[in-house]
């Protein structure tokens, strides 16, 4: 599974939905221009990402930030539980930290169960 690869989905398909494509992709060519982010850095910079949103959008980057989020854990196949003190970035580093303590698990109970065989 590639992290990033669903973050920068949910990236897209979110803003798509919210601002529509030409805004979108207005967004990403400002992001490239006057802070030097590539689309494709974004999961790296989500901070930045954040910080511009919230320059660009105010008060409504929560929602941007909501739906993002919510995109990226249906496509972990995770409810999505809103946190009101919560932005983009505590999101992304909780479903990073779940991630890893699933991977964590699994990679236990496969080593657990090569054990019983032997």
């Amino acid at each position: 599974m590639d992290f990033d690869r669903l973050i920068l989905e949910s990236v897209d398909e979110a803003l798509t939905d919210i601002l529509a494509t030409r805004t979108t992709q207005a967004l990403y060519c400002y992001l490239e221009q006057n802070h030097s982010i590539r689309r494709d850095q974004l999961p790296e910079k989500l901070d930045v990402f954040e910080d511009v949103c919230k320059n660009l959008f105010g008060a409504g980057r929560g929602t941007i930030a909501k739906a993002i989020a919510r995109r990226l854990y249906s496509k972990l196949g995770w409810a999505f539980w809103e946190v009101a003190t919560f932005g983009l970035v505590d999101y992304v580093n909780r479903a990073r930290i779940r991630l890893a303590r699933e991977l964590t698990h699994q990679k236990e109970q496969s080593w657990l169960r090569e054990l019983e065989t032997l």
